[in-house]
C-alpha cells in the first residue's frame, strides 16, 4: 500500500497503538497497590500510568512524523510561483482579446502571498 510509505501514515499508526495500550491496559490490569504498616493503603490505576508514558510518546512521535520537509515546502512555493505567472499571462491574453490590454497594462498587479 502506498499509503504507508508516507512518514506521517507511520506516526499515526503509532500513536493509535499507544492509546490502544492505555485502553487496554486501563480496562483489564490491576491496580497498583501499596500498604504501609499503619494501615495506610494508596491505589494507583496503571492505566494513568501508562497514559504518562504515551502521552510523552505521543508528543514526540508528533513532532518528527508530522514535520513536514522544508524542501517539499520550497517546492510547492515554486511550483505556486510558477502556476500564478501563467495564469497572469493568460488573463492578459483574455483582455487583448476582449480589448481591454491598456487598462489591464496601467493597472496595479495583484499582490500575492
Amino acid at each position: 500500500m502506498a499509503i504507508f510509505r508516507k512518514k506521517w501514515a507511520w506516526a499515526a499508526v503509532s500513536i493509535a497503538s499507544m492509546w490502544l495500550a492505555v485502553l487496554f491496559t486501563g480496562v483489564f490490569a490491576p491496580s497498583f497497590v501499596s500498604e504501609s504498616v499503619g494501615s495506610s493503603r494508596t491505589e494507583i490505576p496503571l492505566g494513568g500510568i501508562v497514559a504518562l508514558f504515551a502521552l510523552v510518546g505521543t508528543i514526540v512521535v508528533a513532532i518528527f512524523g508530522f514535520r513536514g520537509d522544508g524542501e517539499q515546502t520550497s517546492t510547492h512555493v515554486g511550483e505556486l510561483d510558477a502556476e500564478v505567472a501563467e495564469l497572469r499571462a493568460h488573463i492578459a491574453a483574455l483582455e487583448q482579446r476582449v480589448g481591454r490590454g491598456t487598462a489591464a497594462a496601467e493597472r496595479e498587479p495583484l499582490a500575492v502571498g
